[in-house]
């Protein structure tokens, strides 16, 4: 088999060569300057500390299963937070999980389908703040499928990932697209895990509408949906 020539030209564009150049010393503002979306005007719900999560990684990597039919017990607002806040947010500075140049090009949002807590809509989740932003106030179960795939029955939440990817263009060019989704595995891992931990099913997903996405959390044209992962207690 050989490779698909819209992927051939992009690696051949994008690849590493020997000696392609040194980073400057003295590296630009705009290398180093770390951005948090946030949405000031919409209403915010502060997130309660995490959980404490003694259960060993092992246990947690073995226990890892992808769950596609879920049941409808609803998820704890704290376990939902712990998540957030443990898989995907920061301790002082450092985030919990690597990104190419400390550029955190994702940002996470959170669909609530049929969970009982938080209120049904969907949120941006300020990792500065550790909070949600209230974007959707109202019943999004209708973009379910959109949002998760077809694949994946009766989940009440979701997490969706999307790609700031002018944060990383300024400093790799056309490589920040593959940086963004670099680091979006290693985000959806942290929440694999963590679910795990917590006793909550998990299913990441590439099968999703991403102009639905874009449309229902008015995204701007630089920022595009890229993964998602359902959340719920297995069927």
């Amino acid at each position: 088999m050989t490779m698909d020539q819209h992927t051939q030209k992009y690696y051949e564009a994008t690849k590493l060569t020997k000696g392609g150049g040194l980073p400057p010393e003295n590296p630009p503002l705009a290398w180093t300057e770390q951005f948090f979306k946030e949405y000031p005007r919409f209403p915010r719900i502060m997130l309660p500390e995490p959980l404490p999560i003694d259960t060993s990684v092992q246990f947690c990597i073995n226990q890892r299963v992808s769950i596609r039919e879920f049941s409808d017990a609803s998820v704890p607002y704290e376990k939902i937070a712990t998540l957030l806040r443990t898989g995907l947010g920061r301790r002082r500075t450092r985030r919990n999980y690597p990104s190419a140049g400390a550029r955190f090009q994702v940002e996470t949002y959170l669909f609530n389908f049929s969970n009982d807590q938080p209120s049904k809509g969907a949120y941006h989740f300020n990792v500065r703040e550790n909070s949600l932003e209230l974007l959707i106030d109202e019943d999004t179960s209708s973009l379910r499928e959109d949002v998760i795939g077809p694949f994946i029955k009766n989940a009440p939440l979701a997490i969706v990932h999307t790609a700031v990817l002018s944060r990383g263009e300024v400093k790799y060019g056309a490589n920040a697209y593959r940086f963004a989704l670099l680091e979006a595995g290693h985000m959806a891992q942290n929440i694999y895990l963590i679910s795990t931990a917590l006793g909550i099913g998990c299913c990441a997903s590439g099968g999703t509408i991403a102009d639905t996405i874009t449309e229902a959390l008015d995204l701007s044209d630089a920022e595009i949906p890229i993964y998602s992962l359902a959340l719920g207690h297995p069927k």
